[in-house]
């Protein structure tokens, strides 16, 4: 189709997440920050995050990562 956005995120939060977290980047190289604050960073921060948040509440049976097992065989 042309778009770079997975299928598995609804489209109602493909703009929210991968907006708001390429601003907060954004604004994280560009803010110096040189009174303490980088209020952009932390604004498009949090809004990444809230919109994160509900794509996990979108899913909330999705399989969890498994860890690796490695298992190791000794023949006597």
């Amino acid at each position: 189709m042309g778009d770079s956005f997975p299928d598995y995120i609804p489209a109602i939060l493909q703009k929210e997440i991968f907006q708001n977290y390429a601003l907060k980047e954004a604004y994280l190289q560009i803010e110096d920050g040189i009174d303490g604050n980088s209020p952009n960073t932390q604004k498009y921060g949090g809004l990444a995050a809230v919109a994160m948040a509900s794509l996990v509440a979108f899913y909330p049976n999705a399989p969890k990562s498994k860890p690796i097992t490695r298992r190791n065989l000794v023949w006597f």
